[in-house]
């Protein structure tokens, strides 16, 4: 087996595993869309499980079937495949090799790369996670009492005059915080 064969079969068993997180991500009751903004939920019928991993499943496993759909034309005439991400991807790592040696392989292994990508970044596995984003003193005030720590937005104002952690001004003039530097901060300093 050579190096490009075997770099499609890891990748595609990666988007299958994927798939299977993917599928557990529709059923789970705590999960959001990573995209969306945090509101309530209105009320009223809503879709069961997680409506944006069921929408993201299907327009990627269509994606996926497209691409199999078309590979198998050519390597094996006549097959046909249902809608199913783990079948299709099963089948595209058992023909690893006639994949690539396929005339626009590229464009295959390259809709793979970008539905890894899409999911990675959907299930939030992905290597370079979000950056925390950053609150009020307030909020550090509220979140750190029912912790039972002591924290003003006073007392935060003199750690970041100190340096001990960092201080934004929104555009608005308000200074904002991140919890994971004050956390931090006190579990050095106050144990």
């Amino acid at each position: 087996m050579t190096q490009l064969h075997g770099d499609f079969r890891r990748d595609v068993e990666h988007l299958k595993s994927l798939y299977a997180t993917l599928d557990e991500a529709k059923h789970a009751a705590n999960m959001r869309d990573p995209d969306a903004p945090t509101t309530h939920a209105p009320p009223g019928p809503r879709m069961p499980g997680q409506g944006w991993a069921v929408i993201l499943d299907a327009d990627m496993t269509e994606r996926l079937h497209e691409v199999t759909a078309e590979a198998a034309a050519t390597i094996q005439p006549g097959r046909g495949f249902h809608q199913d991400a783990e079948e299709l991807c099963d089948w595209l790592a058992f023909n690893a090799h006639p994949c690539t040696e396929l005339d626009w392989y590229p464009d295959l292994h390259d809709e793979i790369a970008t539905q890894i990508h899409q999911l990675e970044h959907a299930l939030g596995t992905h290597e370079g996670q979000r950056p925390e984003g950053r609150v009020s003193s307030l909020t550090v005030s509220y979140r750190m009492t029912q912790y039972g720590h002591d924290v003003t937005p006073k007392y935060l104002s003199k750690l970041a005059d100190r340096g001990h952690i960092s201080r934004h001004k929104t555009p608005s003039g308000k200074n904002t915080y991140l919890m994971s530097e004050v956390i931090a901060h006190l579990r050095k300093h106050c144990p």
